[in-house]
């Protein structure tokens, strides 16, 4: 039935039919919201906050080699921490879930443990020394267990934090000492290579010995004077040539075997000369005196000294050196003798003598070649001079081949110098960059090591537990008051919303205002209703119900806060003292 002009006289009306049921849907929603608000076992939560504190000594000092963000290390430490071996560990020592292990898995046990610990990462708005502006930092994290027991979430809260700080000290140290093992495993790989690096410069510089790039200068200097040497040494040689050829000439002017003669027109003799003499005269003399005579034994006497004195050397050369000596003796004296004077007969028999001994040796020594010393003076030092000509100029030649040898490799070298000074040039870059690569890694390792010890020391950034896990007092959830309000919001509503419902749906006529409303016509007159003992009897049961329905709910709310809240005692101790301090004042 659809009525139109509906006021609040007629919602108080409909609201009143039917306040009875409307009473009954709120009670009974209101009921079940503070079963479920007092029914739910209580959840308390255990907290420790873990603060992040810098490492004592300045960063520009030492450098630590965790380089990570605080969060993500953090996040690194929780799946470390929140690991099901370790969470199987915790849960069997302090035997948790022990209801739910007898009809769920233990990965499903696991897994609650994760949702029941919390993790909560706080944050701050600090200055960055680098940049000067403001940014997010953390600062510290906090660590949470809720559990029906308290003690039990204050003891795995302990246990986690433990878990925490003994993680973040073994992975910032395993870090440190990764880092630093890698920083000496780098630098001696590149001492390794650059062990070979120098070898093989050094072999390449023994192979291209003289031909490197830093030599090109000295090389262009030594081709330079070598070219002036050769310069200077063909000239040289050019004026021995010249030299030679005129002593050649000066020489082919001169007799070699004319004797030297003294101011005084005597024959200037040396003792070898002197002894052959005496040799011709002891032989003249023998033939004509007896042995015992005193010419022949004073002849004999100086043979035997002048022997003692140079030697009794006696060859084919020098006899046919005397040979011409006595020849240019005879001479001498025919010119100022006849052929009867006793000394040109006696220098003809040493002459004839002296033949027949050169033919008896000639005949002995056929292919013996019979060569003249010279004797002039002049000769011997124009032959000495072109001996000294010829001597220098052999030199100079070979001098000169040297030099030319000297000028093609400077050349080569010259030439192979552009190949080689790229190969240098590669070589002693691939070097200089090892050596550069090896010095970094080295100053790096050190401060690792001096990082490694920071972290040793516990000198490092560290987790410090400001704030201890308490023993919880009160839960933190269920919360009661928050379903009790809800419960109350939904017990009224939906009481509301069935009264409403209800009245859309009823076409019943209840009063003359609706008649008149619907027919526009007033009725003639109005009945009242007349309740007999059976209505008075249901209004009766009804209203005990309802007073049942609310005492029990009372009731309820009472051993619900006794049990899980507060003991009831412990409430009225507290009402008491606060109001009889508020009378007292």
């Amino acid at each position: 039935m659809t009525v139109e002009n509906k006021d609040l006289k007629y919602y108080l009306a409909a609201l009143s039919y039917r306040k009875g049921r409307v009473l009954l849907i709120v009670a009974l929603v209101f009921i079940a919201s503070v079963s479920v608000a007092f029914g739910l076992p209580p959840v308390y939560r255990s907290t420790a906050t873990i603060l992040i504190e810098e490492q004592d000594i300045p960063q520009d000092l030492v450098r630590s080699t965790v380089t990570s963000y605080a969060d993500q290390r953090i996040q690194v430490i929780s799946q470390r921490v929140m690991s099901r071996a370790n969470l199987k560990s915790i849960i069997e020592k302090y035997n948790l879930y022990e209801n739910e292990a007898r009809v769920e898995t233990a990965e499903r046990i696991i897994d609650r443990m994760r949702k029941d610990v919390n993790l909560e990462i706080l944050s701050s708005e600090v200055i960055d020394p680098r940049s000067g502006r403001p940014t997010q930092a953390t600062i510290a994290f906090s660590i949470s267990y809720d559990s029906r027991d308290p003690d039990t979430a204050q003891r795995v809260v302990n246990e986690l934090v433990s878990l925490y700080l003994t993680e973040n000290i073994r992975n910032r140290t395993q870090k440190a000492e990764e880092t630093s093992e890698f920083l000496r495993d780098e630098a001696d790989r590149l001492s390794r290579k650059l062990a070979a690096l120098e070898e093989r410069m050094a072999r390449f510089k023994e192979r291209n010995a003289g031909k490197l790039p830093q030599l090109m200068d000295l090389n262009l200097q030594l081709l330079d004077r070598t070219e002036r040497d050769i310069r200077e040494l063909k000239n040289q040689i050019v004026s021995l040539e010249e030299r030679k050829i005129y002593l050649q000439g000066q020489l082919s002017l001169i007799d070699p075997t004319v004797p030297v003669i003294s101011a005084t027109g005597e024959r200037v003799m040396d003792p070898a000369t002197r002894l052959k003499i005496l040799e011709i005269q002891y032989l003249s003399a023998s033939s004509r005196y007896a042995p015992e005579h005193p010419d022949v034994v004073k002849l004999r006497m100086e043979i035997d000294a002048l022997k003692r004195q140079i030697g009794n050397v006696s060859t084919l050369d020098e006899r046919m050196k005397e040979l011409t000596n006595l020849k240019t003796e005879i001479v001498l004296l025919r010119e100022k003798y006849s052929p009867d004077h006793p000394n040109v007969v006696r220098l003809s028999r040493a002459i004839s003598t002296l033949e027949r001994e050169l033919v008896d040796s000639a005949l002995d020594e056929p292919m013996a070649q019979v060569e003249t010393v010279p004797e002039n003076p002049a000769y011997i030092t124009l032959q000495s001079q072109l001996q000294a000509a010829e001597t220098q100029l052999r030199a100079q030649n070979a001098q000169l081949r040297q030099l030319k040898e000297k000028l093609a490799i400077y050349e080569e070298r010259l030439m192979a110098a552009p190949q080689v000074e790229m190969e240098y040039l590669a070589l002693s870059r691939e070097q200089q960059n090892t050596q550069q690569r090896y010095n970094e890694v080295k100053a790096k390792q050190m401060e690792a090591q001096v990082a490694q010890e920071l972290e040793r020391e516990s000198k490092g950034e560290r987790f410090t537990l400001i704030d201890p896990p308490q023993l919880p007092e009160m839960p933190v959830k269920p919360n009661r008051m928050a379903i009790l309000f809800l419960g109350l919001v939904l017990s009224l509503g939906g009481g509301f919303g069935y009264a409403a419902m209800s009245e859309n749906l009823d076409t019943t006529i209840r009063d003359a205002r609706t008649m008149r409303m619907l027919t526009g016509q007033a009725p003639l007159a109005s009945i009242a209703y007349i309740e007999t003992n059976t209505d008075l009897k249901k209004q009766h049961t009804r209203m005990i119900f309802i007073l049942t329905a609310v005492f029990a709910s009372l009731a309820l709310l009472l051993m619900a806060i006794h049990v899980h809240v507060k003991p009831l005692d412990v409430i009225w101790f507290s009402v008491g003292r606060k109001v009889s301090d508020i009378f007292v004042w």
